[in-house]
């Protein structure tokens, strides 16, 4: 019999009081970080009153966000009563919480850095109806916080009929373990170019906040870099994409490193378990049932490797559906063959019926993301000798790349499943059971009628969307027919 009562009303961990101040701390500097930039650089054009106003001013808000944090902590109590989960918080604006177990999705945990140094746990529990996070217990050590999660399963579980003997959530299944070399090869065969972008868009914005507090010093520094670009002969334009290029690679293995390290994936039972990250530590669990869609994704490096990163999406109706999807890289053919055998136990790789895209979805690819950039590129910048040579290589790259995610568009589909194929340099490949599918959108546009064809669009429970463009209109219309036929007529649940 378990030691902790969670029938009567409970406070979190003492130690929250100190987590909620922090997490009060984060939002304050993340809001107002622009003014402690300027206040810490020119701190020498302040008068000595304004100085000492602003000192005031800290140790006010500084006493307000302890005070807020006694009360936070104070004002917050969970149980379970009659079958429900009951949660209260809050002191200016109180919130009580009621939800039946039958109701509960996925019970996650999480652990930063901080938590980690406090030696407490994050416990999200995600219903279905609620669109946001109100289920969240930030501070509970990690007895506690295991004893919440057993205990909400459990019931889960007599809701729904099913055993939970030791025999069935004793029988635990390491299916794959991620060490340093496998990070290092699942680094390496990240989207750099990806990772670059994204760093030159968050440079871009931090600058862009700033130039309005640092308006002389911009400008110059703006006019400075145009100059020299547009003055640079092609070996310094070399060095330069080589340089944004190793910068995005050090962020994405730094970045792998964060989300995976130490990454245990299990079968626990009737259900997946994932575990994994750095500073941040997710503990994420997906009952078969739940699972909608099984996803994979490769690249040219990747099939070198002989691996894939495993996708698994789960029912949810959270707008965070990517947050509580099962995210595994350096899945090897033999761990994708062992998961898909546990998901789709009773389905054999015969009966499958395969259907291509139509070539007029390369024509219409090329034109969009080829052609009409080019011709914008050289309308705008046919002056400089860099936009042309930069538009000329993307519209010859255009082509091949438009014919690659021709020949990768397609589907299959057998009696029990369907599975959908995209990509262009890499590859996706996402299967689900047909009856698990939710809703369904054909589309056929002005220019689709002329050639009979048409788009079809499977809606899914775990927020992903599997499109089928340029079809054959037929094929499509008999397709969505099929489906709705499957969806209403078999009887087996969908999570």
């Amino acid at each position: 019999m378990s030691k902790f009562d969670f029938s009567t009303p409970r406070r979190q961990s003492p130690k929250g009081v100190v987590l909620y101040f922090v997490m009060a701390t984060q939002k304050i500097v993340r809001a107002a970080w622009p003014i402690l930039l300027i206040y810490f650089f020119k701190n020498e054009s302040f008068s000595e009153k304004v100085r000492m106003y602003a000192l005031i001013a800290v140790a006010v808000i500084v006493l307000i966000m302890i005070a807020h944090a006694i009360f936070t902590y104070l004002r917050f109590y969970f149980y379970v009563e009659n079958d429900e989960f009951k949660l209260s918080k809050g002191y200016l604006k109180r919130v009580n919480l009621s939800i039946p177990l039958d109701r509960i999705q996925t019970i996650n945990s999480k652990q930063n850095l901080f938590q980690q140094w406090l030696k407490v746990v994050s416990v999200e529990i995600d219903t279905a109806g609620s669109a946001t996070k109100e289920l969240k217990i930030v501070a509970l050590d990690k007895a506690t916080a295991d004893a919440l999660s057993d205990l909400l399963n459990t019931n889960k579980l007599e809701e729904a009929g099913q055993t939970t003997s030791e025999e069935t959530w004793d029988e635990k299944k390491v299916i794959l373990k991620l060490g340093f070399g496998d990070l290092i090869k699942v680094g390496i065969s990240e989207n750099h170019i990806k990772s670059s972008l994204f760093i030159l868009a968050f440079v871009s914005g931090i600058i862009d906040q700033l130039k309005d507090y640092f308006t002389a010093t911009y400008e110059d520094t703006a006019e400075q870099a145009k100059n020299f670009l547009f003055g640079s002969d092609a070996f310094v334009y070399f060095m330069l994409i080589f340089l944004i290029l190793l910068i995005g690679l050090a962020f994405s293995m730094v970045l792998i490193f964060l989300r995976y390290y130490d990454l245990k994936f299990s079968r626990e039972g009737n259900k997946f378990h994932l575990q994994s990250g750095l500073l941040n530590k997710k503990s994420v669990s997906i009952p078969f049932a739940k699972i909608q869609v099984v996803s994979w994704r490769t690249n040219p490096i990747r099939k070198l490797m002989d691996f894939v990163t495993l996708n698994l999406s789960q029912a949810t109706s959270s707008i965070e559906n990517k947050k509580q999807a099962i995210d595994i890289p350096g899945c090897s053919s033999k761990h994708l063959q062992t998961v898909q055998a546990e998901i789709f136990p009773t389905t054999t790789e015969q009966g499958w019926s395969t259907h291509h895209s139509h070539r007029n979805y390369a024509l219409r690819l090329w034109a969009a993301f080829g052609l009409l950039p080019t011709a914008i590129a050289l309308i705008f910048g046919w002056m400089h000798w860099q936009v042309i040579v930069v538009a000329s290589v993307w519209f010859v790259l255009s082509i091949g790349i438009a014919y690659l995610a021709f020949r990768k568009r397609y589907f299959r589909i057998s009696p029990e499943l369907i599975e959908n194929s995209s990509g262009s340099v890499g590859q996706t490949f996402s299967r689900m059971f047909n009856f698990k599918v939710q809703s369904l959108k054909y589309k056929q546009t002005i220019f689709q009628r002329r050639r009979n064809l048409a788009t079809l669009k499977i809606y899914t429970a775990g927020g992903k969307v599997l499109t089928m463009p340029y079809i054959n209109s037929d094929i499509a219309f008999e397709l969505y027919n099929y489906l709705l036929y499957v969806v209403e007529s078999r009887e087996r649940k969908w999570m």
